[in-house]
């Protein structure tokens, strides 16, 4: 079903998933370039109180995408609609990719992969997972007991913390700048990227979003 050509506020949008709980799923995606466009299928909620639609169809585009990942049909509900400029998620973008090496061991490796862990989980509000930044998570404390070798690659500024730790832990941490940032115009001036959160149902990272559609309610501003 097509969608109508008519402009629509992403917060506007926000307000009913959130506040009229209106039901919300991912209809469709389509991607070409750096552009991806994502149906949304709203429906009313039947209340008594608000000026009631039919089922209606939200595109939202996003030019400049630098990462996605959308929940399939059927899926998950948009539990929310929210734009960020800020987001631990957008450190993968605009920061360049390092790597750190280690030499010598540790005393106490449960210990210190323990802190690890839990040091890339509150950095990144879990949406770098620890899995994604270790080179070998599975078997993390007997890799630093081998001191030697890889321990993780991720954004420039969490693998300085991770160097950190590990200098406290008396180990010393080699950290190799990465060659290419994840997103070259985020450093050469380019527009920075936002993060578009749809909840449960997944989230977009692109440097621009834009909404067409009709809502199934009509708030009350």
């Amino acid at each position: 079903m097509s969608v109508a050509e008519q402009p629509l506020d992403l917060e506007l949008l926000g307000t009913v998933v959130a506040e009229y709980q209106v039901e919300a799923r991912v209809g469709a995606v389509r991607i070409a370039g750096e552009r991806l466009s994502v149906d949304l299928v709203l429906d009313q909620p039947w209340e008594e109180d608000v000026e009631e639609l039919a089922r209606t169809h939200v595109r939202i585009d996003a030019d400049g995408v630098l990462g996605w990942e959308l929940a399939g049909t059927p899926g998950p509900d948009v539990t929310h609609v929210e734009v960020h400029d800020e987001h631990p998620a957008l450190r993968l973008h605009t920061e360049i990719s390092d790597s750190v090496y280690v030499r010598g061991a540790p005393r106490g490796p449960e210990l210190l992969a323990y802190r690890l862990r839990v040091l890339v989980e509150s950095e990144t509000g879990g949406w770098y997972p620890p899995v994604e930044c270790f080179h070998r998570l599975d078997d993390l404390p007997a890799h630093l007991a081998g001191g030697r070798g890889l321990l993780a690659r991720g954004p420039r500024g969490l693998i300085d913390g991770i160097a950190r730790l590990l200098t406290e832990a008396g180990v010393t941490a080699d950290v190799v700048p990465g060659r290419h940032p994840r997103r070259r115009h985020v450093t050469d001036g380019g527009p920075p990227p936002r993060f578009l959160d749809l909840g449960a149902a997944g989230h977009v990272v692109a440097t621009s979003f834009a909404a067409q559609g009709e809502l199934p309610v009509q708030p009350v501003l």
